[in-house]
């Protein structure tokens, strides 16, 4: 059976607590992060929360890519999916390792269905 998507989830620690609560800079890395690997954007949007900690994320033509952050501890957790090339998800998720520079990752991938 063919796949259905290639799915990686990021747990990263030790991020900069300034860039984890601000959504325009994370709205653009995302961004960044598809136009660099080929992905292809329907549309996005973001939440901030009181006191602090946000939630960002692209819907793609091929799925979804997201982020939700915890400034506070210097967390973040982010999701590719991408029904297609496990490449491409792999090249969105070592540009957004880059951007973040996180001092610790726990990783997972998946090959859907």
């Amino acid at each position: 059976m063919a796949s259905a998507g290639y799915h990686i989830l990021l747990d990263l620690y030790g991020v900069d607590s300034k860039l984890l609560d601000s959504p325009s800079e994370l709205m653009s890395i995302l961004r960044e992060a598809c136009e660099q690997s080929g992905m292809r954007i329907i549309k996005g949007d973001f939440h901030k929360f009181s006191p602090h900690g946000v939630t960002a994320f692209y819907i793609l033509a091929e799925s979804h890519i997201s982020i939700h952050t915890w400034p506070e501890e210097r967390k973040a957790t982010v999701d590719i999916y991408y029904c297609g090339d496990a490449e491409v998800v792999k090249k969105a998720a070592y540009f957004l390792l880059d951007k973040l520079s996180p001092t610790h990752v726990k990783r997972v991938e998946l090959d859907r269905l």
